[in-house]
């Protein structure tokens, strides 16, 4: 016994000059796994919130301006046309007045993605805006296929006469540009869901700092901008809903 006491009495300050040695490598293990379970929390954030939330969104957005875009051009190419052969008296080409504008179809959208969103930003901005973007794009749809299109085909066969070509080019031509204009408003949405995602991405955080989020510079301002470029607009269109719907309660 006497042999193994004085065994431990020679090992003592081996032992003692290594706890430090212990005590860091342990603390860097302590750390190093928190690190790894802060990052794997900030993973899951991402996923939830931005490629089934963000992501999303701005896919429908991106595919309902395209489908705007699309036929926006393809109404300057039919006008352009109109005015060329008016101009010399030939025909319209009839492959031309029978091709039909894209009508957008929201099959894949969501409404999920924009709760994960007003989650964030504690704001129904990007939704409210997101149905202007939608009935705007379903409005020009309107005007390109019913108005437009059936108008330069029923001319085309002579079931309607246009007096003077010129006029009618170039009042279609300035609500064309109108609607481009205006659908430039829109991209304003793109912007500041990426500015968000960018938020999200670049900075490390865990479940329990989602709350905090809206209060962030980042944040506020992006929603600053959104309310800014919108609730005119959103307030006017609330207007129009409500006279809408007392003169369908009237008739």
């Amino acid at each position: 016994m006497s042999t193994f006491i004085n065994f431990l009495d020679i090992l003592k300050p081996s032992l003692l000059s290594l706890l430090p040695a212990l005590v860091v490598i342990w603390l860097g293990y302590r750390l190093g796994m928190v690190a790894y379970f802060k990052r794997k929390e900030h993973e899951k954030i991402i996923q939830r919130y931005l490629e089934t939330g963000i992501d999303l969104i701005s896919f429908n957005i991106d595919h309902a301006l395209s489908v705007f875009r699309e036929n926006w051009a393809h109404s300057l190419r039919l006008l352009k046309e109109f005015r060329g052969t008016a101009a010399t008296g030939l025909p319209i080409r009839k492959e031309s007045c029978h091709e039909k504008f894209l009508k957008y179809e929201d099959n894949s959208f969501s409404i999920t993605p924009f709760y994960k969103v007003k989650s964030i930003v504690d704001d129904d901005i990007f939704w409210e805006a997101c149905q202007l973007l939608f009935a705007f794009v379903g409005s020009a749809y309107d005007f390109f296929e019913n108005d437009l299109r059936l108008a330069i085909e029923a001319y085309s066969n002579n079931d309607i006469q246009i007096p003077n070509p010129k006029q009618f080019h170039d009042k279609y031509t300035e609500e064309i540009w109108r609607l481009n204009k205006e659908s430039e408003n829109f991209y304003v949405i793109l912007k500041e869901l990426q500015n968000i995602a960018l938020h999200l991405e670049t900075k490390p955080m865990v479940f329990r700092d989602l709350e905090g989020l809206k209060n962030s510079p980042e944040i506020k301002l992006s929603v600053a901008i959104m309310n800014n470029s919108f609730t005119n607009a959103i307030q006017f269109n609330e207007k129009e809903s409500e006279i809408k719907d007392e003169e369908d309660s009237k008739t």
